[in-house]
């Protein structure tokens, strides 16, 4: 196998491997991603470093994301907060 073919054999099980799992029920489980995002103008003409916080949900991959201009504890939870009041359908848990 040429190198390039086996690359792409690679990445197409890289590609099957990440695909959205049913194994939740629905409202079992959410991913959560909170990374650094694209710079956003602060409106005096400076880029600052945003955050963006994404939650989706396992089984029918609906999501929520927010830019937010800080990383910490604090933060997150409040976008935690925000973000499950709209995706919470089913509160019978």
């Amino acid at each position: 196998m040429s190198p390039d073919a086996a690359l792409a054999a690679s990445d197409s099980q890289l590609f099957l491997q990440s695909k959205p799992s049913r194994s939740a029920r629905p409202g079992e489980e959410v991913q959560v991603d909170f990374g650094l995002g694209a710079p956003i103008d602060d409106g005096a003409g400076r880029a600052r470093r945003s955050w963006v916080f994404r939650m989706v949900l396992s089984y029918s991959r609906k999501a929520y994301s927010e830019a937010v201009s800080r990383q910490d504890t604090e933060t997150f939870c409040v976008a935690w907060k925000t973000a499950y009041e709209p995706l919470a359908v089913c509160r019978c848990c």
